[in-house]
């Protein structure tokens, strides 16, 4: 059986700057509901279009990557918040065809994606994710560019660290491959902190999935609160002030992107954050 074991740190992103839109469609990946594939997820989501009063700002990104899976057109990366407050933050993304035309989506060529996390901290990071229906969209994308659209102040509260992840492959067996074993999940097993004197009332989890060729594909935001995401944890409800809390997970293929399917997933980064 395959074993990863991984720490977490933060990594500097590359500073690009957005303006804010007026009216955007808004597309985001589920928290609040239970586990589901990641095409319902991108959309299940309540709406959370960005408001006329968004400030501008500069962020960075990492490991951004698109692609297509069955009928979506994916978006993914992590956002980094390199302002000195507190941000609620806003994407912007421009599809483009094999000519460089950019496309449409529902009438609009910019895509706006909410970031996770409803509050990013100083120099923190959060992720995002997005699913676009291709029979939505004015053509066949074949680019993506993704930058800053706007963002709205937040005040301070608890910081959320993952301290470790580990993950081994779940296999079953299957006559149609040769080695006569298939891996069908991935278990993760994290460590969430609470290191500050701050008490957090609704700790989230967002899953990084990498895959064979050590690009992200998949980042899926979980609500540890509803039992039917199958979490499990050695602590439940609020956090208290210093508090750690293992979290133990298992990530089924069959709901994942497709070429996170193929490839297969090679590691899981975690993040955490408190939703108010």
């Amino acid at each position: 059986m395959r074993i990863f074991i991984l720490f977490f740190g933060a990594i500097l992103g590359v500073a690009v700057w957005g303006v804010a839109c007026n009216e955007p469609n808004t597309t985001t990946a589920n928290v609040e509901q239970g586990p589901m594939d990641y095409t319902t997820a991108a959309y299940s989501f309540l709406t959370d279009s960005m408001p006329g009063i968004a400030d501008t700002l500069t962020v960075g990104f990492r490991d951004l990557n698109f692609y297509t899976s069955k009928d979506h057109f994916c978006i993914v990366g992590i956002v980094d918040n390199q302002s000195r407050f507190w941000r609620k933050i806003w994407l912007q993304a421009q599809l483009a065809d094999s000519s460089g035309t950019a496309l449409a989506f529902n009438g609009d060529t910019t895509l706006i994606i909410r970031a996770f996390s409803n509050a990013v901290p100083p120099r923190g990071a959060t992720a995002f994710f997005a699913a676009v229906p291709l029979s939505q969209l004015s053509g066949t994308p074949v680019s993506c560019r993704v930058a800053g659209a706007g963002a709205i102040e937040r005040p301070p509260g608890p910081i959320l660290i993952a301290m470790t992840t580990a993950g081994s492959g779940v296999y079953s067996l299957d006559s149609t491959v040769a080695s006569g074993f298939r891996e069908s999940a991935y278990n993760l097993n994290a460590q969430i902190n609470n290191p500050l004197n701050e008490r957090a009332y609704h700790p989230r989890i967002v899953l990084l999935m990498y895959a064979n060729d050590n690009r992200l594909y998949y980042a899926q935001l979980i609500n540890p609160e509803l039992r039917s995401f199958l979490v499990k944890q050695d602590n439940q409800g609020p956090m208290s002030p210093s508090e750690k809390r293992n979290i133990y997970y298992q990530i089924a293929y069959d709901m994942i992107p497709e070429p996170l399917q193929n490839l297969r997933i090679s590691r899981v980064e975690v993040q955490a954050f408190d939703m108010r």
